[in-house]
């Protein structure tokens, strides 16, 4: 690696982060004073160049999506923190300035500013170095879990499984300076099959994982066989006619949030729900908090997503039960607006308090408030300033008039 002659700026500032570094990893900062101005210069030397955004192909993403992600990415590295809880070093500044620091560090005791170091340096110097452990850690994906997050949000927002799916991968590269982060994005068209149910040719795409160990998402099998065995797994796939149903019931979010919850429930928050005599995967805006159901068939080692059901079909656990305390027609659930999300949003329910209830007991109530506070939102944000009351009045007298009869 060629080292970077650094500003005295860029020293000073490498000093500053170096000591939020020792304070992150519960060391005293005052441990930098200790070394020479000779080791510091030496220590604060290295600077890693910027990060770099760029298609793992060229020509393999749109240059509007490319370039809206470039900027993006670097955003968040500059307004977001490497050392939570402290939120003092940006993931921007640990990037240069954090991991020059610590590369400096690991290799200035081969350097001749050691052969005169008082036993004090040795000391805070073997201090530091234990402290921090192994090197490769600070530039492994797990140092960037914040960041591998929004990544994953990032590229998952403008996947489309019945288009194109995008992924990331970082790594490190050398450069003149020295080294700097690398994120190379990546897309893959999607992949059609056709099934034959109950007689009906029936077209399905495959649903994408795209992470560093997985490619394509899959359920284990013993999550709907009781006796299957742990290791047999089904490959998930989707109709089209899940997407349309679930474009109109998870109406409260734009067509990026609405890819990136589709993703994140049928990958690391899938979840297998009974109901009676058949199953169903839940979406899950949070978890353990569902907003409707996918319904399936399975053929072979595929597992097929047919339907999307809202949470207050009679087919549902909380439907059953909503039924039950609320005996409507499908009709009034249809025509209330029951069977889209942006009801349990635009609703106030503090007027109408035996609806209320029944949405508690019914379960829906916590679906509710995980939809109110959950991270994931629309780019139009919910409040309770945006409560519709028209539509509340309405629901309000109709409920109350359904009562009385």
């Amino acid at each position: 690696m060629t080292k970077h002659v650094a500003t005295h700026a860029q020293q000073e500032r490498c000093r500053a982060v170096a000591k939020k570094l020792l304070i992150h990893f519960g060391l005293d900062p005052e441990l930098i004073d200790v070394f020479s101005k000779k080791q510091k210069q030496f220590m604060f030397g290295i600077i890693f160049d910027l990060p770099v955004v760029r298609a793992k192909k060229e020509k393999s993403i749109p240059r509007r999506f490319l370039d809206i992600l470039r900027q993006r990415i670097i955003e968040f590295m500059k307004d977001n923190y490497f050392d939570k809880p402290n939120d003092t070093i940006t993931f921007m500044e640990y990037a240069t300035y954090g991991l020059g620091f610590i590369t400096s560090f690991y290799s200035v005791e081969t350097k001749s500013q050691w052969v005169a170091a008082t036993p004090a340096q040795i000391e805070a110097a073997r201090t530091i170095k234990q402290k921090l452990g192994e090197i490769e850690d600070y530039f492994s994906i797990k140092s960037f879990n914040l960041m591998s997050f929004y990544l994953n949000y990032l590229t998952k927002c403008i996947s489309q499984i019945n288009f194109r799916i995008y992924g990331y991968e970082v790594s490190w590269e050398s450069t003149f300076a020295g080294m700097r982060m690398k994120i190379e994005l990546s897309s893959q068209n999607c992949v059609l099959k056709e099934f034959i149910h109950n007689g009906v040719k029936r077209k399905a795409f495959r649903m994408p994982y795209n992470d560093d160990s997985r490619k394509w998402a899959t359920i284990s099998r013993d999550k709907i066989f009781s006796k299957a065995k742990k290791n047999e797994v089904l490959n998930i796939y989707i109709q089209s006619h899940v997407l349309h149903r679930f474009k109109e019931r998870v109406d409260i979010y734009d067509a990026p949030d609405r890819n990136f919850l589709l993703h994140a429930s049928l990958t690391y928050l899938v979840k297998v729900v009974p109901a009676g005599n058949q199953s169903f995967i839940a979406c899950s805006a949070a978890p353990h908090y569902h907003i409707g159901y996918f319904a399936f068939f399975i053929q072979g080692d595929d597992i097929v997503l047919n339907t999307f059901i809202p949470l207050i079909s009679e087919n549902t656990p909380e439907g059953k039960k909503l039924q039950k305390l609320l005996p409507f027609k499908n009709e009034d659930y249809t025509y209330l607006g029951m069977d889209k999300l942006s009801f349990f949003t635009d609703i106030d329910f503090e007027q109408i308090p035996t609806l209320k209830n029944i949405m508690v007991d019914t379960g829906i109530w916590e679906t509710k408030k995980a939809i109110d506070t959950t991270q994931l939102k629309s780019s139009i944000e919910r409040n309770d300033d945006v409560i519709d009351m028209k539509k509340t009045m309405f629901v309000k007298k109709y409920f109350e008039k359904f009562i009385e009869e």
